[in-house]
C-alpha cells in the first residue's frame, strides 16, 4: 500500500488504500502476481509464506497510516 499511496499522493493528491477491502484487495493481487504467476514465467520459487506476509504487512501498513492518511486530507 506503500508504494500505491505515494503514486496515489503524486498523481492524484490523495491515498488509494484507505480501507480495509482495498487493502486486502492489493494484497491478494500481490500473492497472485508474485507467488502464482511468476513463477511460472521465470525460474522463480513460490513461497506462501510470502502470501502471508503480504497481507500482514498491509493490515499493520493500514493500521498506521490510517491516522497519518486521514490527517493529509484536511
Amino acid at each position: 500500500p506503500s508504494y500505491v499511496n505515494l503514486l496515489g499522493h503524486i498523481v492524484l493528491g490523495r491515498p488509494l488504500i484507505t480501507n480495509l477491502a482495498q487493502t486486502l484487495a492489493l494484497s491478494i493481487v500481490c500473492c497472485v502476481a508474485w507467488e502464482g504467476i511468476i513463477p511460472l514465467v521465470v525460474d522463480s520459487t513460490r513461497d506462501p509464506i510470502d502470501c502471508a506476509c503480504y497481507i500482514a504487512g498491509s493490515l499493520i501498513h493500514l493500521i498506521i497510516m490510517t491516522p497519518t492518511d486521514r490527517n493529509l486530507g484536511e
